[in-house]
């Protein structure tokens, strides 16, 4: 007999992870699927999976204020469906859909921890809190990479055996880059001439390191005069920051701020070397670059955090500089640029590494052992 599952998202207009995981979970015959979304306005997803006649829901949710009417709008959709298993992601669908869950006597409650250490470095009141009462109301947490399963375990005393790591999986084989927009993009970024093309894919906020990244390249400059930094994803709280920074260390035209580009596989193909430095080994929760960087082969430079800790390993597949070391990454960048063996070896093993741990079949099969058990 097929399980009831309802899987639960907030604020998610579309994802491709989740577009798949939706339909995967829908199509099989050992659950009954249903979805509901939690947003201010009904999502793109909400609307593609209605049409192709999925049972999905959608709760109207725009700031906390609205919590009381989202639990008992969630409490109404479990009352009448009746799942086994409810599985939020994201903090809104979370705190109300298992708020509601256990109100509803739903007996496995599921939530896939997103996030890692910031709680505790950022928002030790407000944030723990939340995370305490959301692990206490979960049956089960799926940590998205080993080291959010420590943190759960040795930071949040989370029981261990309520943990399992289930890493994000994804559609390698559309990971791909068209060449024939790689000298577009270029172009668009007066990329043709510069060399290196150091790239980095962060958002602007304080524990990603980027603060370390721009004197790195400064020095970088009086090797290679014609240079570019790239930084794309270029949002965040600490934006006037680095944006002051890069005022202060570097010409203009030695570096380009890019906000949003939904052509980032072809991007990435534009770098020589992409460099990757969050600031502590836990502070990064998954860290999607990762996998992209080493799955388009371009040379990288990281420190270990986030699923790094998993599975990166020195001069294996990139190489490795310590945290918050701005001399070891313009070492690490000069050392890119001048092995071309090292450049080769890295890039082919990185490659092989993403496809053998990181496919979204991989994922499909530990969430299946989840639900099973």
């Amino acid at each position: 007999m097929a399980k009831k599952l309802c899987w639960m998202v907030s604020h998610l207009d579309y994802s491709k992870q989740f577009d798949q995981l939706g339909q995967y979970l829908n199509n099989s015959e050992k659950y009954e699927f249903s979805y509901i979304f939690l947003a201010e306005n009904p999502p793109i997803l909400y609307n593609q999976f209605k049409e192709k006649g999925m049972d999905v829901y959608f709760v109207s949710y725009s700031s906390k204020k609205d919590v009381p009417s989202a639990v008992k709008q969630i409490y109404g959709i479990f009352k009448k469906i009746k799942p086994n298993i409810v599985h939020a992601n994201l903090f809104e669908a979370t705190f109300t859909g298992l708020i509601a869950a256990k109100m509803a006597g739903v007996k496995e409650r599921i939530h896939t921890r997103h996030h890692s250490s910031e709680s505790h470095l950022y928002y030790p009141k407000r944030a723990i809190y939340y995370d305490k009462l959301i692990n206490w109301l979960s049956t089960k947490i799926v940590a998205v990479s080993d080291i959010v399963a420590e943190v759960l375990i040795k930071m949040d005393k989370v029981p261990p055996e309520k943990v399992t790591v289930i890493p994000h999986g994804f559609m390698l084989e559309e990971m791909t880059a068209k060449e024939e927009l790689i000298p577009v993009v270029a172009k668009d970024y007066e990329l043709n001439d510069a060399y290196p093309v150091v790239g980095v894919v962060s958002r602007f906020v304080n524990w990603k390191g980027i603060q370390y990244i721009i004197p790195a390249f400064k020095k970088l400059l009086a090797d290679y005069p014609k240079a570019k930094l790239v930084m794309a994803n270029a949002r965040g709280n600490y934006s006037d920051q680095l944006r002051e920074q890069l005022k202060n260390e570097l010409d203009d035209n030695s570096y380009v701020i890019i906000n949003i580009e939904r052509r980032i596989f072809e991007l990435f193909k534009t770098f020589d070397v992409f460099v990757h430095v969050p600031v502590t080994k836990e502070v990064e929760a998954y860290g999607q670059v990762y996998i992209e960087s080493l799955l388009l082969k371009v040379p990288s430079v990281f420190t270990i955090s986030g699923i790094a800790n998993s599975f990166i390993k020195d001069k294996e597949n990139a190489v490795v500089v310590p945290h918050e070391n701005t001399e070891a990454i313009y070492e690490a960048i000069k050392l890119m640029l001048s092995d071309e063996k090292l450049r080769e070896k890295i890039t082919e093993n990185g490659y092989k590494d993403v496809w053998s741990l990181y496919h979204i079949n991989d994922m499909y099969k530990r969430l299946d052992e989840l639900y099973s058990s």
